[in-house]
């Protein structure tokens, strides 16, 4: 059974988890829930003067608080505080990987059942090594964590480490498991390195093609085999000739495995590389969002008119649909064979919202340089703010949409780069590659 952990903060795991996965979207909710509000305000109550700065900071606390609360009841009632829903693919691949430790695990140890603590292992625990026990672990830890809610889902750390925590079980299981199978597993290695792009694949495929080598030599000899290609692996000349072949099986197999982790190392780094990429992005929308809001608030409390209110929420969704479109145009040509961790769905989200914010500020800094330009004769800022006199100023609008667009393209370009490094580590990408193990082994 997994430990349940006594602190109250455990409970709280999963609506901070909501809150945290929302908190990019929910001051836009707040925003238009303020613009609605303050533009269907009495005029009255909007002038007069026994109204102070900070009696606008209750509706401004209230509406952040329930916009938030709302979009985070939505998020915890789907279940997206849950690893199942907050990426289904990275959870699949952890409860195959999970099936996989505890078929291994019963193969190992028929009478063990898995899934237990370690008090309830008892004596029948067999056979008593610590890779066992260290499998045993494994599997007891991706049970548990998978079972749990929490941030760490909607920040996609979680996936990572235990992603990580299966790569070394099943890295461990090299060193117990049949020598059939982990020639096999050698075989399907040299293909994800050939075509990848580790920087000493070199000598990671020769050491590997020396190990797998060694063992299927040591696998014919226990079954009698008669070898059809190639001569017995010679022992090395010296116990400490690194570069010799291995002298031992278990020397082979620790090879076999230093090779899976590299590889699975490689892997990890460019996923973590996505969840890295897409928090920041998330941290900036974040910012913002807020930003945006606080300065929305800020000229509700200097007296802006409902006019202008109204001209800037226009922009601002001319902006956003210009962006959305944008953005629909290049996810379209998005390759979703590979799992990038929610990049893709930020970007999607954070685009359009940051389209709108430059739609305003474009808008606003163009007509601030006409009044330049004009000495002071011109019309003032709130007239040339003005949609129905200056209907050019949603092509400014729209055409300042397109600049975060320009910047979220290089986030994608190197999204794209992490793409095809993960891809060129898979084996059935490198399927044209020459096996050298299958070679080697015969």
């Amino acid at each position: 059974m997994c430990e349940q952990a006594s602190s109250p903060l455990r409970f709280a795991e999963s609506p901070r988890g909501a809150y945290i996965a929302t908190a990019h979207v929910a001051p836009i909710l707040a925003l238009l829930i303020t613009v609605t509000m303050y533009v269907t305000m009495p005029q009255v109550a909007r002038t007069e003067e026994s109204v102070r700065w900070w009696q606008w900071l209750g509706p401004a606390l209230a509406y952040l608080v329930i916009a938030w609360s709302l979009l985070a009841l939505a998020h915890l009632l789907l279940g997206g505080s849950t690893a199942e829903r907050s990426n289904t693919g990275a959870y699949a691949d952890l409860r195959d990987a999970l099936v996989t430790l505890r078929s291994a695990l019963t193969a190992l140890c028929p009478n063990t059942r898995v899934g237990r603590s370690d008090e309830e292992y008892g004596s029948n625990c067999c056979p008593k090594s610590y890779t066992h026990y260290e499998l045993r672990d494994f599997e007891h830890s991706l049970t548990c964590d998978l079972n749990r809610s929490g941030p760490q889902w909607a920040l996609g750390y979680g996936y990572i480490n235990l992603l990580r925590r299966a790569h070394r079980a099943e890295e461990s299981l090299i060193l117990v498991q049949d020598l059939d199978v982990v020639v096999a597993g050698a075989r399907y290695d040299e293909l994800r390195i050939a075509e990848s792009s580790l920087a000493n694949k070199v000598d990671l495929r020769r050491r590997l093609g020396e190990s797998a080598h060694f063992l299927r030599h040591e696998l014919n000899r226990k079954t009698g085999t008669t070898r059809t290609n190639g001569q017995a692996p010679s022992p090395t000349e010296t116990p400490c000739n690194f570069d010799g072949p291995p002298a031992s099986v278990v020397e082979a197999r620790t090879v076999l495995r230093d090779v899976r982790r590299a590889i699975n190392d490689y892997r990890d780094g460019i996923q973590a590389g996505f969840v890295r990429a897409r928090n920041h992005l998330v941290a900036i929308t974040v910012i913002t969002s807020f930003a945006l809001y606080f300065l929305t608030w800020v000229g509700i409390i200097a007296g802006v008119s409902q006019d202008v209110m109204k001209n800037m929420a226009v922009y601002y969704l001319v902006g956003v649909v210009i962006g959305l479109f944008a953005r629909l145009n290049v996810e379209s040509q998005n390759d979703a064979a590979v799992d990038d961790f929610g990049l893709s769905a930020t970007r999607l989200i954070s685009g359009p919202l940051m389209s709108g914010v430059a739609a305003v500020g474009g808008v606003v800094v163009i007509t601030l340089l006409s009044m330049t330009q004009a000495k002071g004769q011109g019309e003032p800022l709130t007239e040339l703010l003005d949609l129905m006199q200056h209907p050019l100023n949603l092509l400014i609008a729209g055409t300042f949409g397109l600049t975060p667009t320009l910047l979220l393209d290089r986030l994608k370009q190197q999204a794209d780069g992490y793409k095809q490094d993960l891809r060129s580590s898979e084996a059935l990408q490198n399927t044209r590659a020459a096996s050298s193990v299958g070679a080697g082994a015969g």
